[in-house]
């Protein structure tokens, strides 16, 4: 059994299980990389028995940088009828002893009455500063790490296993958002400014997607796979960009919104 430590951005930790099982190293990876996640995918509708298929990775070669940012791509209806999983994991326990996965997200809201989507009309009070709802804010890691906000990742040490599988409902069986959205999975929102605040920090007016303003970091936090070494410094790092795919036979057409599209960016 894995043994899995929520982490949140202050420090405290809390201690949680998982009955998931470690992966033999295939699909894309180097059998002696430092840090690597796996992105596979589940239609709906398949077995619980059916094995993910296999899409892409991120990866850094062991004698290559420490530091990189990677781009991951599903087409866009693909990506939002289909169950996610994370792979996240290393070959080399002893330059990776305790290994992070922070899954993306952001503050949609921080007023009260706050309406996540129109599919339930139910309302949250986003003005609150402790206890906030987990409704209050979109991503991905709302829906994967059980205990959010108050924790806001997740990391497991290499000694215990190698590698662990983090497995996210499909989009549309989720519904967080109205419509068919992508936003819950893709953090392709491009860096910029604006009067409300800088880079992705800034304000969306209108949207399904709308975020809130201002320059503090807790707004926005992309996805990122990390090693942290036993004196708690980070000495392998991925930033994940995950996108859905718009372009068919060279017509660049946005059927499933994410962060590139015009109305959220």
């Amino acid at each position: 059994m894995t043994v899995l430590v929520l982490a949140n951005c202050s420090g405290e930790e809390k201690l949680a299980t998982s009955s998931e099982t470690p992966i033999t190293l295939v699909d894309g990876v180097t059998s002696d990389t430092p840090l690597y996640l796996k992105l596979s995918l589940h239609w709906e509708g398949l077995s619980d028995t059916d094995p993910y298929t296999f899409h892409q990775a991120c990866y850094l070669e062991k004698y290559g940088s420490y530091f990189t940012t990677c781009t991951l791509s599903v087409p866009e209806a693909k990506l939002f009828y289909s169950h996610v999983q994370f792979t996240v994991g290393t070959t080399d326990a002893i330059s990776c002893p305790i290994v992070h996965f922070q899954p993306y997200f952001y503050q949609r809201s921080e007023v009260a009455g706050f309406i996540q989507n129109t599919h339930n009309a139910a309302t949250y009070d986003c003005s609150k500063t402790v206890g906030t709802p987990k409704e209050c804010f979109g991503g991905a890691a709302p829906q994967l790490v059980t205990t959010f906000p108050n924790d806001t990742g997740l990391y497991f040490m290499s000694a215990v296993a190698l590698s662990s599988d983090f497995k996210l409902g499909s989009s549309n069986s989720i519904r967080t958002y109205d419509g068919r959205s992508n936003l819950m999975m893709t953090n392709d929102l491009s860096d910029g400014d604006s009067a409300a605040g800088t880079g992705k920090y800034k304000t969306v007016a209108a949207g399904n997607g709308a975020r809130i303003g201002g320059t503090n970091g807790s707004n926005w936090v992309d996805y990122y796979v990390y090693c942290e070494n036993l004196w708690g410094e980070t000495t392998h790092q991925i930033k994940i960009i995950l996108k859905d795919e718009n372009v068919e036979n060279g017509i660049d057409i946005d059927d499933y919104p994410d962060w590139d599209h015009p109305v959220n960016n």
